[in-house]
Formats: C-alpha cells, structure tokens, sequence
C-alpha cells in the first residue's frame, strides 16, 4: 500500500486559494515583492531599467538590492573578474567612464586592453617625463608596471611618485640587475591584458600613439600581427633639425640587425605603413598572445642576452611561428638613445661585452644550413674584423667567446626547441635579409 504524505491543512489552504487566483495576478511583481521580475536572457549590454529594478546613479539593481543576473553575459564578465580589474573598473565608473569588459575567463582585459611595462636601471633623471607623457595617452592602458634592476638612483621611488594618479600603477623591484630580458620578463608575469606596450624610460610616446599602433594592428586581422612599432624620433638638435631613431627593423646579409632610418633627417621618409622585420623594444606594440606563444621554458625575452639584440632575437621567434610585425608611421614617439653604433668605443665595457656575445649568440638560435650558405661570405668577413677589433683593441670583451664556449649545449637546446616548434619555412625568413619593407 502507498503512503501519500500531505502538508498541513494551512499549507493547501495556502495552495487552493493560489490556484483560485488569475494566473496574471501571480505573476505580477510589485516595488515590496522579495523576487526580482523575470528579464529577457542573452542580453549583450545592461538594460537601464530591467522589469522590478529601480536605477540607482545611472546603474540598475533590483528591489531586493541585488544586481539582476538577468543582465547577461556581459555584466557577468565585469562583475567577477579578478580584483585588480575590478578595481579599476570601479574607479573608472567613479569618474563617468566606461567600464572595461574582460574577454573570456582568462582574467585579462578587453580586446584593446593595453598593459604598459617599462623597466628601469638607474633612469630617475628620465621617468618623470616619461610617465607624464604616459599619462597623456588618449588611450589610457589597463595597467603600468614599472620593474627596476637594483637601481642606485632611487628610480623606483621616482618611478611611484610620478604615476599617473588615476591608472593602475605596480612597482616591483628586483634584488639585482637582470637587464632588459629579466625586468621584463617580470613585468609580463604581472601584466594581465592582451596587448602589451613595452616602453623605455627615455622614450615619450605621443598622446595618439598607442592609439594608432592599435588600430593598425585590429584592422588587419588576416595578417596574425604579432606586434606593431612606430616612428621613434630622437629629440630635436640646437638648430631644432629632428633625427630619426627607429622606424622598424631590417637586417642585413652580414646578420646585422638595424633599425631603420636610424641617424638619418627626418624629411617624411618612411611614411607609408609596412610590414617589417623587426619591432624595438623600446615602444612598441606586442600581442600577448603571440608572445606567450612564442616563449621558451617559461620565458618570453631570452635571459642569456641580458641587454642588447633581445628584441631582435624575440622577432625572430614570431616570425618563425607566423606571426606578422607591422610599421604604422603615423604613431610618433621621441627616443633618446645612447648606445649607438658609431658610440661603441664610448660604451662601458659590460654593454660591449654583451653586444659582442649576442650577435653570436642570434645566429647560433636561428641561423639555417640554407642562409648560412647564402650568408657565408659576408658574414665571415665581419665575424674576422670583429675579432681582429676585440683582440688589438677592446679586450674587455673577450670574455663573449669563452661564455659562448662554456653554454654551448645549452645553446644547441635551446636552438633545438625553438626550430622544432617553426610553421613558417625558412624561405619567409630568409628573404628579410634583402629586404628592408613590404606593402601590407
């Protein structure tokens, strides 16, 4: 025999006099009633006033005081996302402006979504301005990490007094000098958004510079552009005549890497957008997913340059996995560069010892049989007057051959990894060395 269990007589009472009552009068919700309305699903943007919401300052909440999960997937991105998103969310909305949308569950920010990382050694004298021209940027980045390198100067100090004030600002500091790759390396670990601006202290960006690397890279989806450069200028001279500094990179048939136009007036060369070889590292426009792509053991800048040919060595690997580097030469930058190639008997000893051992070292990673062979004799030539050079002249670099020496397995694994990963061939590299620029 089956029991059927009943509820107390209240609780039919309670259920006849319900089902006695209109079917619209139930559904009804009135400003005192404990439930929100049912609102449409599958909104892409928050109604300003969903159905039994009241708007509160320009947003809407529902009468019970909780946000609507009616308002969809968009609200939901926003609302959960990690803390220090959020964060700058909330004081985005403070000051009337839109809130930033996260892309997915990764935690990043939306698809324009900017992280600007500088890394400093010694550079207080150059942080000031260049924060305040980081300031003025129309588009404002998500984040700013500065990473300095065991500074003596009080840079980091400098660099935190000087912060733009209303844009999420980290300041790390390492307990040594790592150089470039180090410091950034650490700068893209706290980084959390989908582009990455790295910037040098001496470097200031126009306000539209980030704006227009921007917009060339998204108007050209089909060509996978892994990073974007602009038009680095140097700082006009007595007679107010302004030098180019960087207007992308090319390399040469003797495995020289150079930036273009480098040294040369500024007459509007160059003016054209173009596919390059090479982006700078000092302001330049990188994806981060092509840089998390192309990353070795972890690591995005190769920590054996230390300083100096990382940025090359780094395209290098982009393009070997297809990504596209781009020249966009309406966005203007003013660089004041020091370490030049006509200053090299000017340079301390450390940064000629690690130019010497990094152009070696490029080759080891990337060079193919094929563009050896091709490459043969130019190369050769130089590698002998470089030597002759170190051996009469600059002995404080002999060190370079015996550290190359020394990691040479290392080396071969490294180069190993990196070619055993490459979709593009060697053809598409190759031809890079005898040309300085392509239409897109």
């Amino acid at each position: 025999m089956r029991t059927r269990l009943r509820g107390s007589g209240k609780s039919r009472g309670r259920a006849r006099r319900a089902r006695s009552r209109p079917r619209s009068s139930r559904t009804a919700i009135g400003p005192s009633s404990p439930t929100a309305a049912s609102c449409p699903r599958n909104e892409t943007a928050p109604p300003s006033s969903p159905p039994g919401c009241r708007p509160v300052r320009g947003r809407s909440i529902s009468s019970t005081g909780r946000v609507p999960s009616c308002w969809g997937a968009r609200w939901r991105r926003w609302a959960w996302r990690s803390p220090r998103l959020c964060g700058s969310g909330l004081r985005r909305l403070g000051r009337g402006r839109p809130l930033p949308l996260c892309g997915g569950g990764s935690g990043r920010g939306s698809s324009d979504g900017v992280a600007l990382c500088i890394v400093t050694h010694n550079s207080a004298a150059d942080l000031p301005g260049c924060l305040e021209a980081v300031g003025r940027l129309q588009h404002h980045p998500l984040e700013i990490v500065v990473v300095d390198c065991a500074s003596a100067d009080g840079s980091l100090d400098v660099a935190r007094k000087h912060a733009p004030p209303d844009l999420p600002f980290q300041a790390l500091g390492l307990a040594e000098n790592r150089g470039f790759t180090g410091g950034m390396n650490a700068a893209l670990a706290a980084a959390r958004s989908p582009w990455i601006l790295t910037l040098n202290a001496d470097a200031r960006p126009a306000p539209d510079y980030l704006t227009r690397l921007l917009a060339l890279a998204l108007a050209h989806p089909e060509l996978r552009p892994g990073a974007v450069t602009g038009r680095l200028v140097r700082p006009p001279g007595p007679d107010g005549t302004r030098l180019l500094d960087a207007c992308g990179m090319r390399l040469t048939s003797t495995w020289r890497h150079l930036d273009r136009g480098s040294g040369e007036v500024d007459r509007g060369q160059y003016e054209v957008p173009e596919r390059v070889f090479g982006a700078t590292g000092a302001a330049s426009l990188f994806r981060r997913e092509a840089l998390d792509d192309v990353a070795v053991d972890g690591e995005i800048f190769d920590t054996r340059f230390h300083s100096f040919r990382e940025d090359a060595e780094l395209c290098f690997r982009l393009r070997e996995r297809g990504w596209e580097i781009l020249y966009e030469p309406a966005a203007v930058a003013e660089h004041r560069r020091f370490n030049l190639p006509e200053r090299r008997s000017a340079m301390p000893a450390f940064v000629n010892y690690h130019s010497l051992k990094n152009r070696y070292l490029l080759r080891l990673t990337h060079q193919t049989a094929g563009n050896f062979l091709r490459t043969l004799g130019p190369t050769l030539l130089r590698d002998l007057m470089a030597a002759a050079w170190v051996v009469l002249g600059e002995r404080t670099s002999l060190p370079a051959y015996a550290w190359l020496w020394r990691h040479r397995a290392e080396i071969r694994r490294r180069r190993r990894t990196i070619q055993e990963r490459r979709t593009a061939p060697a053809a598409a590299l190759d031809r890079w060395f005898f040309s300085a620029g392509e239409p897109l």
